[in-house]
């Protein structure tokens, strides 16, 4: 049977309770003047005894004192380093790896290798790359070419960590509130139903160590239970199996059909080794009876823990981490078949496409898409412990693949669980931003994830003059492309003042925007989400911009009855004309002829043409481009006066009025828009004094 140790199994397979906290005793002692006036040599025996019994915070403190008088003792900083690692505590393991590996030392010639994987776990692949490459061409111990596939996968890790990392996986991870997470550990995490969540926790108001834990009796590792609603409810015990003070339990897990619940019943033993064994206890009519330890091949006097029950293609299995011998590596993952009878058939390793040289824990079946999830620290990783997924399919996994980021971090990353909805789950990691106890990464806690299947659009209207102010009453319509390319109205709303406004969108489908308001140039935006390769949330500002508006007057000029000569009134027109467009270089105009009634149609098209290039001829000798002018005729098709009147008798005055040309001035501003009026008096002459006069009665 492998030996695994107590902190390595706190620290990454069964994060039950606190080891080796500071004891108040301890502490008093130390600050008293006789210990702080103690010899290197007598310092240096009592960390040594300390970190025999596990209390490896006290020990530190020691091999501080130490190091302070002699930095060149390579044993104290070799310490240091190595119970700052066990601790979790990677940014200190970094800092004196690094101190170790600069002393020159042969004692521990993998110093150079450990500092670049605490500078992994810290994030740091770049520099870490580099110390593993330098270490690798440097390093000539025997076991070089076995050791040398191990650097090789911890480069690759970080290779991979800086790809994903840098394009993460479209999951979103959150840290649990306080009512689930305390500074101690808490692991195990399984969903029970809709909105239950079963796991365990250390808690306890103050710093314990393992031989207080196990002498008081204190009941700090427990199950738990929690509900969430609008947020998660305060922790309740779970009835299903309590605490004792021979055992530290964890690892809780319901059957598939909630009758029976198996976890985790673990003692202390010699050299600080853990003996793990899996229990089960059964309901029966609301009422759980007393655990009972399983029998057959599951617990076979090895270390046996992590139990997780499911049904697979209609057979219940039980799968579970074990450290037995004949395994692959450390711990190894084996699966066993129900008997039909409450126990279970021999147990069998899963094989070695999961099984490897390192170790492997915490397994979650996922029954439905024969899908079996685990952590390993022994394939390419981009922390310590990753998690990865594979199929199972009658007894037998196919290649696993890793989960990446955000599910994987630099550190460690196990009890992945999956929710029935298939979208939603768990895990337990010691990556910085948790509650933590001592250092950034020393505790596990647990999250939720959310699997993105759907892009949340999260937008506002805004004028590009107040970019950061939503606008109120916009009108805003969504449409999708259809497989035909036809697109599709989907939804329709109005923007509220101040707020933001949230839209799902498929990931692989491309969408049209428009947004409209009074007042307002209209805007159109594509969003094409495979092209955008957005991963959860799609931030947007839908700009609109205000509408200014210019009146400008325009004055129609007349013509003589079947001529289409300029006479000397209308030129001034054409002449604050031909001003108003050189001032405004970019807008055109649109010239339209028209006649009275008398003649052919087909004479009066020709006659309307000329009087509109007659006009046209006068602006560009006045400068205008005639490029910016658009010629029409109407000829007697729109009068604007009746050419007779209402007995059918010939109409001068109005004929009069409808011998004319019109004008239309575009902007082709998006900023302007043009108010357009019309301001003469109709058609007109000069008398004899200068004065206007009004024409009436024909035109000679």
């Amino acid at each position: 049977m492998k030996r695994i140790y107590l902190i390595v199994m706190l620290g990454m397979l069964l994060p039950f309770f606190a080891i080796a906290q500071v004891d108040s005793t301890q502490a008093d002692d130390y600050r008293s003047e006789r210990l702080k006036n103690l010899s290197p040599k007598k310092k240096m025996k009592i960390a040594n005894s300390l970190t025999e019994k596990g209390s490896y915070y006290n020990a530190l403190m020691y091999y501080e004192e130490v190091y302070a008088k002699k930095p060149d003792n390579a044993c104290a900083v070799s310490r240091l380093a190595k119970l700052n690692y066990l601790l979790r505590d990677y940014q200190a393991a970094e800092k004196w790896y690094k101190v170790f590996y600069e002393l020159d030392t042969t004692e521990y010639a993998k110093a150079k290798y450990m500092m670049a994987l605490m500078q992994k776990y810290n994030g740091k692949c770049d520099e870490a790359n580099g110390n593993f490459k330098s270490f690798l061409a440097a390093y000539d111990g025997e076991d070089k070419n076995d050791f040398k596939k191990t650097v090789e996968r911890q480069m690759q890790g970080c290779d991979l960590a800086i790809k994903t990392l840098a394009d993460p996986e479209r999951v979103i991870v959150e840290l649990l509130d306080q009512k689930v997470n305390n500074p101690f550990s808490d692991f195990a995490p399984k969903p029970v139903g809709k909105d239950q969540l079963l796991f365990s926790s250390l808690r306890s108001d103050t710093a314990i160590s393992v031989a207080a834990s196990d002498s008081t009796g204190q009941k700090a590792r427990q199950f738990l239970t929690t509900r969430q609603g609008t947020s998660w409810a305060d922790a309740q015990l779970y009835p299903a199996a309590s605490n004792t003070k021979e055992f530290h339990t964890g690892n809780g897990t319901l059957s598939p059909d909630g009758k029976r619940f198996y976890f985790t019943n673990c003692v202390v033993g010699d050299s600080l080794q853990m003996e793990c064994e899996i229990y089960m206890s059964e309901n029966n009519n609301g009422t759980w009876s007393e655990a009972k330890k399983l029998g057959g091949s599951i617990n076979d006097g090895s270390n046996n823990t992590h139990p997780h029950v499911a049904v697979v293609n209609n057979k219940e299995y039980l799968f579970f981490t074990s450290n037995r011998e004949g395994g692959v590596g450390g711990t190894d993952i084996y699966y066993a078949e129900s008997d039909g009878k409450g126990g279970f058939d021999k147990a069998k390793n899963i094989g070695k496409n999961v099984n490897t040289s390192g170790n492997e824990v915490t397994p979650f079946m996922d029954g439905k898409k024969s899908t079996l999830y685990f952590s390993s620290d022994g394939m390419v990783s981009i922390g310590g412990f990753d998690i990865y997924k594979t199929t199972f399919v009658n007894g037998e996994c196919g290649v696993p693949e890793n989960l990446l980021a955000p599910l994987n971090s630099s550190v460690d990353d196990i009890y992945f669980a999956l929710s029935d909805d298939q979208k939603t789950g768990y895990l337990v990691s010691n990556r910085p931003g948790g509650y933590s106890l001592k250092s950034p990464t020393c505790c596990d806690d647990i999250y939720s994830f959310r699997i993105v299947t759907d892009i949340i659009l999260e937008a506002y209207v805004a004028n590009k003059k107040d970019p950061e102010t939503p606008i109120e009453g916009a009108d805003v319509s969504f449409f999708v492309r259809d497989s035909s390319g036809m697109l599709m109205p989907i939804a329709n709303l109005t923007t509220t003042k101040d707020e933001v406004f949230y839209l799902p969108l498929d990931p692989e489908k491309v969408y049209k925007v428009n947004v409209t308001k009074t007042g307002y140039w209209g805007s159109e935006e594509t969003l094409d989400m495979p092209a955008l390769n957005v991963k959860d949330t799609l931030k947007r500002v839908f700009y609109i911009e205000e509408i200014q508006r210019r009146k400008i007057q325009l004055k129609r000029i007349y013509y003589e009855f079947d001529k289409y000569a300029i006479t000397k009134p209308y030129k001034v027109t054409l002449d604050s004309l031909s001003q108003v467009l050189a001032a405004n270089p970019t807008w055109t105009l649109e010239i339209y002829g028209h006649t009275d009634s008398v003649g052919s149609d087909a004479y009066n098209m020709v006659l309307a043409k000329k009087r509109a290039q007659a006009a046209a001829d006068y602006l560009a000798a006045k400068g205008i481009d005639i490029n910016r002018m658009s010629l029409m005729a109407k000829g007697e098709s729109e009068p604007i006066a009746p050419n007779t009147t209402a007995s059918g008798k010939d109409n001068p005055e109005g004929r009069a009025k409808n011998r004319r040309v019109e004008f239309k001035v575009n902007s082709n501003d998006k900023q302007v828009e043009l108010e357009v009026e019309y301001s003469d008096l109709g058609p007109y002459t000069y008398d004899k004094k200068g004065e206007i006069k009004p024409v009436t009665k024909g035109w000679k």
